[in-house]
């Protein structure tokens, strides 16, 4: 066995875990197996006196011992063991324990079903062939990537994105109204890394994208209202589902070095100094005044040129020159109409992307022009969703459909349409 002690409590096999920040359910299942008897943020280095890990080796059973082990940042304790024996049985035990979150489990590794319980109530038996493990936190906790999970059970592996919802009070984090994890990227030239997470939200590599819409009843009546700065309902769908391919372009500047200034907040929005014609992806839409003034006139409302280049629906022959204001002193604000700025236009061709980034494979004569979303309402534990909140999510799905042909002139098509799994 290769890396049998883990200084985050838990044991690997086979081959070492990957270093992440995150000690939760979907590193436990990913990767190669894993037996965590107490899977948190530990830091054995900073046990004091004969804390640390230890491991004993004998003809009948393995005894891993966490003594006196802090968290990462803390001076509490905590101690705990494992024991593996030849037949396969393991064994966990505590001793003191001041962590209040961890994962408590066993994996088989490479993805998978994990099956959530109570070891208060029944200890799993028998071979393992899923995940089993308790969750402990301090907080209410939402397994946002489990739904994905769960729909796949029922409904077939054919979308590029899920789009959820929730019928009830849920924070998604500080500051977040709404987000979007990018599940699979394969296109080159739009500023990302190919990569592939799909098995660990229960895709085998049809998933793109996962957005997570939050409270439902947040949101007006009507998809079409403007109740959150300069966005609708449909503006904040536009700009979470295009997470998937914006926006994380640069340019080469006249310098010949790679710029981000096209780029804004947590530079994956447009800057608020780019003229993007009223970008989903922030940006505003600019009037010259002249004597270098600019103000903004429009926000949130399309795609723009430059942004279905990025998406693959248009070559790059057909983006026009844009251009943003240099100078900008806040390119991290939100869109907002009527706001008049000084700076220095700076025009740039889409040849500038294509200089820093590569050109976009594949190209829009081979990119997908029709996307599957998938809506789901998910409600509490053993209810089922009001009657008004599946109308109101039906009403945002009718209406998404135009809306997106709408935004992108045309050149693209979503079907919401849900297939039953065979």
């Amino acid at each position: 066995m290769e890396d049998i002690s883990g200084s985050d409590g838990h044991l690997t096999f086979n081959t070492p875990d990957a270093t992440s920040a995150a000690r939760d359910l979907d590193r436990l299942i990913s990767g190669p197996p894993h037996i965590a008897p107490l899977f948190a943020d530990l830091d054995p280095a900073s046990a004091s006196g004969d804390g640390g890990v230890y491991v004993l080796t004998g003809k009948t059973k393995i005894v891993v011992t966490w003594l006196d082990v802090p968290e990462f940042g803390k001076t509490n304790r905590n101690t705990f063991q494992a024991v593996l024996y030849p037949n396969g049985r393991i064994t966990f035990a505590f001793g003191r324990i001041d962590a209040r979150e961890a994962v408590v489990g066993v994996a088989p590794g490479n993805g998978g079903e994990v099956q959530l319980v109570d070891y208060t109530e029944s200890l799993p038996t028998g071979v393992i062939k899923v995940a089993v493990a308790e969750r402990f936190v301090a907080t209410r906790f939402f397994d946002h990537l489990a739904v994905a999970k769960a729909f796949f059970r029922e409904f077939a592996d054919d979308y590029d994105h899920l789009v959820v919802f929730l019928d009830f009070s849920q924070s998604l984090g500080p500051g977040a109204f709404a987000f979007e994890l990018t599940v699979k990227n394969d296109v080159k030239g739009i500023g990302d890394d190919v990569f592939d997470l799909s098995t660990q939200v229960g895709s085998k590599g049809r998933l793109r994208s996962f957005v997570q819409m939050g409270t439902l009843s947040r949101y007006p009546p009507d998809p079409g209202t403007k109740f959150l700065g300069t966005n609708s309902t449909l503006d904040v769908m536009g700009q979470e589902t295009g997470h998937r391919w914006l926006s994380k372009l640069h340019f080469l500047d006249g310098n010949g070095e790679k710029s981000d200034a096209l780029l804004g907040r947590d530079l994956v929005h447009w800057s608020f100094c780019h003229n993007t014609l009223a970008s989903d992806m922030e940006g505003n839409e600019f009037r010259e005044d002249g004597g270098n003034r600019f103000t903004t006139t429009a926000a949130t409302e399309r795609f723009s040129p430059l942004d279905q280049y990025a998406m693959g629906l248009i070559p790059a022959a057909d983006v026009p020159p844009f251009f943003f204001v240099g100078g900008c002193s806040n390119p991290a604000a939100e869109p907002a109409v009527g706001v008049t700025i000084q700076g220095q236009r700076i025009d740039l061709t889409i040849d500038d992307i294509i200089a820093a980034e590569g050109p976009r494979v594949p190209s829009a004569a081979k990119a997908p022009h029709s996307f599957k979303m998938a809506f789901i309402l998910v409600a509490q534990a053993d209810q089922f969703p009001s009657e008004d909140s599946i109308a109101k999510v039906d009403r945002i799905r009718a209406a998404w459909e135009p809306y997106f042909a709408g935004a992108v002139d045309g050149h693209g098509s979503v079907s919401t349409v849900l297939k039953p799994r065979r």
